[in-house]
């Protein structure tokens, strides 16, 4: 299968975090793992589905195209307009503060595959989270609380992935599931599966795979390469090297008949065949010719194509709304705006192609716009410019996997000669680079690692959470961070003033 290479710039620090911190657990279908920076068309072409990124390679099921839109959209605030560009500052709940530490009995059950960026350890449907040791759950409320305790090794030998009240169940290598009660309600019965999703699982058998409902009966036969978990009310699926998309009730929306196919967006499907990309209707309709070379789905009611090595827009009707004139364009539209590349300059345009800023100096790589700064890249370093173009701060600083290209709350991660710190938006480091990995901040915190141990900081660089931690998380339901160090786990929770 083709890959998607994916530059989700905000999740990076949320998967990283968890994943390459927490680990993850064994699950159905395929592995693949591969970033980019800042993941231009032109090089970088998206076909089939995209991947989670990660610090290391974890267990990860592919995710869709469309996840990957909503989630670059959420790593940006618009381009301004004339009106507006002195007017783009973060919106930040408070002054965070933060509890004692709380601890916890047993180990917190995790699925850190992350599908849309939120960690499957808590279950935001039934609003609480589990732990376990060998024989015991426990079960706490989304303040921490402890509310019941649950005995499960008369039923099954392990538990993981808590999604829409059920847990995937192992005894004897097979899965089933069982309820918060400990009660198995459905069989043993799979190799493999994944957690509950708008009411569908996908589970395996003998390497082939298919979805389940809530009540065990298949929806979708287990007789396909791949399904993915379900987005938006639809899956992927491959067989024989084939594609095509079914709903949550296993009725196939696209036909297995594609080579690569694109999830759907804005009602409609980019779908290849024999090397050429065009877009079909839900009812799997052609309604724009398979005239490309590559194309992206559909945002802001218009879609990036590619024919003969030069890049433009089409709307839904596929007349051409942006000539394909440019050698690099990005993705999609961000609220209306894109960075495009032509000739080796850069700059932001919106959906009429208008010029919105024009970039003064030649990168080899742009950004999408954030907090009044435009993160660019050089020669390996990077640096940024302002909503004129203008370069503010040189690029400097190192480029790494982990993707720290953008600012949060005022500030930005950088990393020079393997240490890490943050720096405003004028360029000062205002927290010194004296960490091994410095995360992005969100709601005034930040986690940040330093002798092999994590804590977290606030924007004026003071520990409020002890670099003292193995394994910690982002935030979770707007008030809770898990920290774990050899093998105990607790808990603090974040209030703001």
């Amino acid at each position: 299968m083709n890959k998607i290479v994916k530059s989700a710039v905000s999740l990076v620090m949320t998967l990283s975090i968890t994943a390459a911190l927490l680990g993850s657990l064994s699950g159905c279908g395929k592995t693949e793992d591969n970033a980019s920076m800042f993941g231009r068309s032109e090089t970088e072409q998206r076909t089939g589905t995209s991947q989670t990124v990660s610090t290391i390679p974890i267990n990860t099921e592919p995710e869709t195209t469309e996840a990957m839109t909503e989630m670059v959209t959420e790593a940006a605030t618009a381009v301004p307009t004339e009106e507006s560009t002195e007017s783009n500052e973060p919106e930040v709940k408070g002054t965070p503060v933060v509890s004692a530490q709380v601890l916890m009995t047993g180990d917190l059950v995790i699925d850190a595959r992350a599908m849309t960026g939120v960690v499957r350890f808590f279950d935001n449907q039934k609003e609480q989270f589990i732990t376990k040791t060998d024989d015991t759950l426990y079960v706490y409320d989304a303040s921490g609380n402890l509310s019941e305790t649950i005995a499960y090794k008369n039923v099954c030998d392990d538990v993981c992935a808590l999604s829409e009240g059920l847990l995937i169940a192992y005894k004897d290598g097979k899965c089933g599931f069982i309820n918060l009660a400990g009660e198995l309600v459905i069989p043993m019965e799979f190799d493999c599966a994944e957690e509950f999703c708008e009411g569908v699982a996908v589970v395996g058998i003998d390497e082939k795979y298919g979805l389940i409902n809530k009540d065990g009966q298949f929806v979708l036969p287990a007789e396909y390469d791949y399904v993915s978990s379900q987005l938006d009310g639809t899956c992927y699926v491959e067989l024989d090297e084939k594609m095509g998309y079914v709903n949550a009730e296993g009725t196939f929306i696209v036909p297995i008949e594609y080579d690569n196919a694109f999830f759907p967006s804005e009602g409609l499907s980019a779908v290849c065949k024999e090397d050429k990309w065009g877009y079909i209707d839900s009812t799997g309709k052609t309604v724009i010719p398979f005239d490309y070379d590559k194309v992206s789905p559909f945002s802001d009611g218009l879609a990036a194509v590619c024919k003969d090595g030069k890049w433009g827009y089409i709307d839904h009707a596929g007349q051409i709304v942006i000539p394909l004139s440019y050698d690099k364009v990005s993705y999609s539209f961000l609220n209306g705006y894109t960075v495009v590349c032509k000739d080796g300059k850069w700059s932001v345009i919106d959906t009429s192609n208008q010029v919105m800023i024009s970039i003064e100096s030649e990168y080899d790589d742009v950004a999408n716009y954030n907090e009044n700064r435009i993160a660019v890249l050089k020669d390996g370093k990077y640096g940024f410019v302002d909503a004129d173009g203008k370069e503010v701060i040189p690029p400097e600083y190192d480029e790494t996997m982990y993707g720290s290209f953008y600012f949060t709350e005022g500030l930005a991660a950088v990393c020079k000669d393997e240490k890490w710190g943050y720096i405003d938006m004028e360029g000062q480091v205002v927290i010194p680079l004296e960490y091994e990995y410095a995360y992005a901040f969100s709601n005034g915190l930040a986690i940040v690692k330093k002798d092999g141990k994590l804590g977290y900081i606030n924007t004026d660089g003071q520990i409020v959470i002890p670099l003292e931690y193995d394994s910690c998380t982002p935030i979770t339901n707007d008030s809770m961070i898990f920290v774990c160090t050899d093998g105990q786990w607790g808990f603090y929770t974040v209030s703001y003033q």
